[in-house]
């Protein structure tokens, strides 16, 4: 009405790092404004959009780095003309709810440490090259990989590093309690999702693509058929990419030898626990 040129920075989904697309339906009843599209998409257009991804209340501690998610996020952010977008580096919520004058604890055993923001390389990397210019060539990480790990090893530690950082992601699309919303709340890293009675019950985050767990008792019950992505189909693709991780795990062990660097070994462990999550 005063003709200020604003821009609205909203959430992309929930404050979780959901797949790498808008929600198919954002949830009326617990959230109609909180994040996402809600009611925003309004015509005629009077301001732009600024989506952020609230990265930092999923992959907080774990690696994170796949180039196809971080083109696929980037290019779906111009929804409503968007013309750029936010995200919560690993770590973001690292002394979240302690004392202020507390000791940061470490992250890694001495052995191992080093400085930790440098550890999640490959997670600026993918997100800042891609977010500017998605045609980047391949091999701007491909000679990072190999600079740090070396030319037998890399490959199969990229691949894996790439797949491994689907879990997470589908995890919160496919599988989290729609009350766990708040990233000070939800932290699928490290938390179970609730008692079974209740996690059975639970409202996902994405209620239009994947199925609930009554409704598949239901078709198998009574019958009928849905669209909707059943848990046991999900259950599936959970644990073929755990199992096809374990085996480029196994590559990796195997062709870098006895030649396992510091930062080689603690990548592995991030893969490993990623693996188990999956299951």
């Amino acid at each position: 009405m005063v003709g200020v040129n604003f821009r609205i920075n909203t959430k992309y989904w929930i404050e979780q790092m959901g797949m790498p697309y808008p929600p198919t339906q954002v949830n009326p009843d617990k959230s109609p404004i909180r994040h996402s599209f809600a009611h925003l998409l309004q015509y005629p257009q009077k301001y732009r959009m600024n989506w952020q991804l609230w990265s930092g209340g999923t992959s907080r501690i774990l690696l994170w780095g796949d180039p196809d998610y971080a083109r696929r996020f980037a290019e779906s952010t111009h929804l409503y003309d968007g013309d750029g977008f936010e995200i919560n580096e690993p770590l973001a919520t690292k002394m979240e709810a302690q004392p202020h004058d507390e000791k940061p604890f470490n992250l890694l055993n001495a052995p191992y440490r080093y400085y930790e923001f440098e550890r999640y390389w490959h997670f600026f990397r993918v997100f800042g090259r891609l977010g500017y210019n998605p045609k980047t060539d391949p091999a701007v990480w491909h000679n990072e990989f190999e600079r740090r790990f070396g030319k037998q090893a890399a490959p199969a530690l990229e691949k894996a590093l790439h797949q491994t950082s689907w879990i997470l992601p589908c995890i919160i699309t496919s599988s989290y309690p729609y009350t766990s919303f708040p990233a000070t709340r939800g932290w699928a890293e490290k938390q179970r999702l609730g008692d079974l009675p209740t996690f059975a019950k639970a409202e996902l985050s994405d209620m239009a693509q994947f199925a609930t767990f009554d409704e598949e008792a239901r078709i198998r019950t009574e019958g009928g058929e849905t669209a909707r992505i059943l848990p046991s189909a999900n259950s599936r693709w959970f644990r073929q990419t755990s199992e096809s991780l374990n085996q480029l795990i196994t590559e990796a062990e195997n062709a870098a030898g006895k030649n396992q660097t510091n930062e080689f070994t603690s990548t592995l462990t991030d893969l490993k626990i990623l693996s188990n999550l999956a299951l």
